[in-house]
């Protein structure tokens, strides 16, 4: 999800996966862009930015996840 798109395009993956027989939209785990699966941006693996991430997120709300 995100980018420039066609913002009435938008449901058409969400509503195949939730809906398809298809044996990928059956899968688990995910990132999909217009039914085609797709790898999730370097940061969602790297610790220390998620760390970092979330320490800026705290100090803006106020609230610390356990």
């Amino acid at each position: 999800m995100g980018g420039p798109d066609d913002l009435r395009e938008g449901h058409r993956t969400q509503g195949w996966l939730a809906t398809s027989d298809d044996p990928r939209a059956r899968s688990t785990g995910g990132y999909w862009y217009h039914q085609q699966p797709r790898e999730p941006h370097a940061a969602a693996g790297d610790e220390r930015f998620q760390d970092e991430l979330l320490a800026e997120l705290a100090a803006f709300t106020g609230t610390r996840l356990a």
